[in-house]
């Protein structure tokens, strides 16, 4: 009876440790890379040098492959049979999934934009000083277009995001 009480608080960590762990999601397209991790679980990444890299990293198992790999043996899409009696099941969809992106707390966010035209750039000059955008925005005349975003979650906020239309 006492291991059946120990399996059952060993499952109730694994779930309460992949609840909490926190999900990450880095974009530098200065340097083109790309990385979504999952603390303490595991991390995938993908990269420009010469050729688009992805490196996959799950617990104890880690891969590295080229993206002209991956692409040599597509997967076949499936044909889904169209019904007219389907009951529509997605009809709060984009109201679950805007809450969900809510959920999402940005923790960086840098975009520096060149439009390679100069009165275009004078006249979206006023986003570096503007209220919301100060800081985050950069309008150049020196040719520099980038992207650095950090965004984070735990999954327990994702579920409780998408369930809680309907919960409430």
């Amino acid at each position: 009876m006492f291991w059946l009480f120990g399996f059952l608080m060993l499952v109730l960590l694994l779930i309460t440790w992949l609840l909490l762990a926190t999900l990450e999601l880095n974009v530098d397209t200065r340097i083109p890379v790309a990385e979504i991790c999952w603390k303490t679980i595991g991390r995938a990444r993908i990269w420009y040098e010469r050729d688009w890299f992805v490196h996959f990293r799950i617990l104890f198992f880690s891969k590295k492959l080229t993206l002209s790999e991956l692409k040599k043996n597509p997967a076949k899409p499936k044909k889904i049979p169209a019904s007219e009696n389907r009951p529509s099941r997605f009809k709060h969809m984009p109201g679950r999934m805007l809450d969900v992106l809510r959920s999402f707390k940005v923790t960086e966010c840098r975009l520096a934009i060149d439009t390679g035209d100069y009165t275009t750039n004078a006249r979206l000059y006023f986003l570096n000083y503007a209220p919301y955008s100060r800081g985050h925005v950069m309008m150049n005349f020196n040719d520099e277009n980038y992207l650095v975003l950090k965004v984070r979650n735990r999954p327990w906020k994702i579920i409780y995001a998408f369930f809680r239309r309907s919960i409430v």
